[in-house]
Formats: structure tokens, C-alpha cells, sequence
């Protein structure tokens, strides 16, 4: 009987590291894009019930592309890593961050509006430009361009809402990158 609990342990051990695994960003060790999306569903369900607010913020490392090519993907895997550090620290402990994939990073922060989404947003910013990466022999600070979306009442889905940060992320970039962008509001929204 001994023997067949150890197993059952074993078993249901594996399991748990397997499904870990497969929600886990093997990298940065931060959820990865089919977790931090499952997180903005439950995110959406909880403010579709309680009327809460609920932002997103899209982010994404400026010129990361240069930095792989001129100092390796080695350095680029640091960086990614360090940045995720950098990002976490500066989260309150409601909010949930993931990486999409690349150099591009979602927080899910529910019970936040605009204008806390934006002071969020502007603290990860700069963080960022605020963090050593001279140990890597890198020749200009790293930063990061950031969109912003609020759930409102014209947002009908979860993934529009990610699209609007999106819309976000690239007046930021167009707009001279490390910047927060808030996206604008649908039609007929306040």
C-alpha cells in the first residue's frame, strides 16, 4: 500500500510539473501567452460580473531586434530575463504579466481605470530606463514602449481589448518609443 501511494506522488508530481510547463514561459519563468490570456478571461468574467475596472498594457522591448543581432541572442536572452525581473517588481500583487512571445510582454491589471492603468504603465517605464545593463557591454540604455487599454462599456471582448493596447503600442513606437500610449476609448464609450 506504501508503495502504491509513493507512485500515486510520483505521478500526480509529474503531472503537476508537466501542466506547469506547458503554462510557463520556459525563459523568463513568467506565464506564458495561452496562461496570460487565460488570466485576461478570468480578468473579463470578474469585471463583466462586479462592474470592476480592468486594464491591459502591451509592452514591448525597444530595438530588441538590434540587440540580438549586434550583441547575440545570449545577450537578448539576458536582457528578456532581466527585463522580467525589472516589470515584476514594480507590479502590485493583483496584477499578472506574461510574455506573448519575442520581446513582447501583457499585464492584466484588473480593478485599475485609466488614469492608475497610466501611472502602472509610466512606473514599469521607467524602471526599465532606470535599469544597469551595462555589465552586457550594451551602448544606450534599454527601454520599452508601452499601449494601454481600459476595459469600457464599447469593448466587447477580451481580445479587442488587447488589440486597443495594441493600437497603443504603436502610436508609441511611431511616436519615439519609450513612452506609454493610452489607447483611444471605442465609439459611444465615456
Amino acid at each position: 500500500r506504501s508503495s502504491s501511494r509513493q507512485h500515486v506522488a510520483k505521478i500526480t508530481a509529474v503531472a503537476r510539473r508537466m501542466r506547469d510547463a506547458a503554462l510557463t514561459d520556459f525563459l523568463t519563468g513568467i506565464p506564458n501567452r495561452r496562461c496570460i490570456l487565460d488570466f485576461l478571461n478570468t480578468a473579463w468574467a470578474t469585471s463583466d460580473r462586479s462592474g470592476s475596472a480592468l486594464s491591459c498594457l502591451l509592452i514591448d522591448i525597444d530595438h530588441f531586434k538590434r540587440i540580438n543581432d549586434v550583441y547575440g541572442h545570449d545577450v537578448g536572452d539576458i536582457v528578456l530575463q532581466r527585463a522580467t525581473l525589472t516589470l515584476r517588481e514594480v507590479l502590485r500583487s493583483g496584477d499578472s504579466i506574461g510574455r506573448l512571445g519575442g520581446e513582447e510582454f501583457l499585464v492584466v491589471a484588473p480593478l485599475t481605470d485609466r488614469e492608475a492603468a497610466m501611472q502602472l504603465g509610466e512606473r514599469l517605464r521607467t524602471a526599465m530606463a532606470n535599469h544597469d545593463f551595462s555589465d552586457l557591454g550594451l551602448a544606450s540604455p534599454i527601454t520599452i514602449s508601452i499601449g494601454i487599454a481600459t476595459r469600457s462599456p464599447g469593448t466587447p471582448t477580451p481580445y479587442a481589448l488587447v488589440t486597443r493596447a495594441d493600437t497603443g503600442l504603436l502610436a508609441s513606437k511611431r511616436n519615439g518609443r519609450n513612452q506609454c500610449r493610452m489607447a483611444q476609448q471605442p465609439a459611444g464609450s465615456p
